[in-house]
């Protein structure tokens, strides 16, 4: 019995199952301030297009005959009369609608807010790939300043030959060309 009150105290305390609860009240409250708004503000309104009277007490008698008695606020129909309540029926089409639309413009407001923090998210990503990218290229390029430093000091350390100027070399040819005369 303990693990049973256990299990059952996890399943309520479930964060979905509160939310869950506290939707269907929510949502039970709504459809009553709904049903009130159709049957005290739209319904007469309504009624005033239908040439008076409740429309919601309406009705055709597909077999047999029908009174409307206001004092019981009900239909007296005669026995085995089929009645077709179209007005009742019309109230709750409008209740519906308004429920349906009201729920489409609240999901539609959800789906925008997730679809921005979606957004921001993938914005963000792209962001820390940008700064990961960059932080590699500087990676690469702080390598390359270091290496050309080191080419750098080492030419220093072990400089190249400097190349003879032309005077040197104007010299060295009339030397090996006197050597070629007093070879013949």
């Amino acid at each position: 019995m303990r693990k049973f009150f256990s299990d059952f105290k996890q399943f309520i305390q479930r964060g979905n199952i509160v939310d869950m609860a506290v939707g269907v009240i929510i949502g039970g409250a709504f459809g009553k301030i709904v049903s009130s708004f159709v049957s005290d503000i739209l319904m007469p309104v309504i009624s005033l297009a239908f040439g008076g009277g409740d429309i919601s007490d309406r009705a055709i008698a597909l077999r047999g005959t029908y009174e409307w008695d206001a004092a019981a606020n009900a239909f007296i129909a005669s026995e085995g009369a089929i009645l077709f309540r179209w007005g009742s029926f019309a109230q709750a089409v409008i209740n519906f609608l308004i429920i349906a639309f009201v729920l489409f413009l609240i999901i539609k407001a959800l789906m925008a807010l997730k679809q921005g923090q979606d957004k921001g998210k993938e914005k963000a990503l792209k962001r820390a790939q940008k700064k990961k990218a960059a932080g590699k290229d500087l990676r690469h390029y702080e390598e390359e300043l270091l290496a050309e430093e080191e080419a750098r000091l080492e030419a220093l350390a072990n400089p190249a030959p400097v190349p003879p100027t032309t005077n040197e070399l104007l010299a060295d040819i009339k030397k090996l060309l006197e050597e070629q005369a007093a070879k013949k």
